[in-house]
């Protein structure tokens, strides 16, 4: 694993006591490039004032240099697993039941398919599952920052009055 400057980290340190967020995604798929923003933003709010979450990034992306870009431009406070360990991306993949597309499919030798991407599997800090489409609670909690903020400039337009 490494992180956002594409040094390997020790991944024990790193992960030891936090839960884990596990990021699959890619640069080419419309609904991730929605999606990562919010998760983003989830990933700060849960670590402040404390790191409590740890966001580890598997790539779905076609190639190297696309996978490289996406964690520049959009994954830049995540770890990631290195394009060139496709064999354990790979598993994670078969393992979550996560894939992008038939392609992907033949290539894991699966077909049961429980999730496309992006998929958010959120992991206690000892490996086993909380939810393996966590997704669903990031957009609930960013449902609820909107509503929040909805209602701030409700009050504040009132209180103009």
């Amino acid at each position: 694993v490494g992180d956002h400057s594409g040094q390997p980290v020790d991944v024990v340190t790193a992960l030891q006591g936090k839960t884990i967020g596990l990021y699959f995604s890619a640069m080419w798929c419309p609904p991730c490039r929605q999606f990562s923003p919010v998760l983003r933003d989830f990933y700060r709010s849960v670590n402040s004032p404390e790191k409590q979450l740890e966001i580890i990034f598997i790539s779905c992306d076609l190639d190297e240099e696309q996978q490289q870009y996406y964690e520049k431009h959009v994954h830049d406070l995540w770890l990631h697993i290195p394009y060139k360990h496709q064999g354990l991306m790979k598993d994670l993949k078969r393992l979550f039941r996560c894939w992008a597309g038939p392609k992907d499919a033949a290539e894991l030798g699966v077909d049961d398919h429980k999730h496309g991407i992006p998929t958010f599997v959120l992991l206690n800090p000892d490996g086993s599952v909380i939810d393996p489409a966590g997704s669903e609670i990031v957009r609930g909690w960013y449902m609820q920052m909107v509503q929040a903020e909805r209602q701030r400039m409700m009050q504040m337009e009132r209180e103009e009055q």
